[in-house]
């Protein structure tokens, strides 16, 4: 399997998320908001199952980047508007200093089915899907709520 990390759909840093369980998948919303205007907004789903597979890795991660502040993100309504939500099935989790990045990318699943039956085992190349930036903080907590 092969991760691009360049050609992200898109590029943006976020404040505020909200995730949604909406029966077989989750839904992730992101904005960015200053100075009480939302500059920015970006919507994902994935399957439940996609996000319980990456479950134990995402808490050991968590595990090793610190303690949850106990100041929550700020509540966000999100607003009704015209969200083109994008497919993902893998989340990718890193930080480093004070800056923390999710990054989405997805995978085919007739793709990933054939690979799974072929001997030959062919390269799995993850389309990038999007790169999301926030403070270590906000990222801990988008990681408890995603895996309550």
């Amino acid at each position: 399997m092969s991760l691009m990390s360049i050609g992200f759909e898109k590029r943006m840093l976020f404040d505020r998320f909200e995730i949604e369980r909406d029966g077989n998948f989750v839904i992730l919303r992101f904005g960015y908001i200053s100075k009480g205007h939302l500059l920015d907004h970006f919507a994902a789903a994935c399957s439940v199952e996609a996000i319980s597979a990456q479950r134990e890795d995402n808490l050991k991660y968590l595990g090793q980047i610190g303690e949850i502040p106990l100041k929550e993100p700020e509540m966000w309504v999100v607003p009704a508007t015209d969200y083109k939500i994008q497919l993902f099935n893998l989340i990718g989790l890193t930080r480093r200093d004070s800056e923390a990045e999710i990054t989405l990318h997805n995978f085919a699943a007739k793709t990933m089915v054939e690979a799974q039956r072929s001997k030959s085992a062919p390269q799995l190349v993850g389309e990038p899907i999007a790169l999301l930036r926030s403070e270590l903080g906000i990222h801990k907590h988008f990681i408890r709520a995603l895996h309550k």
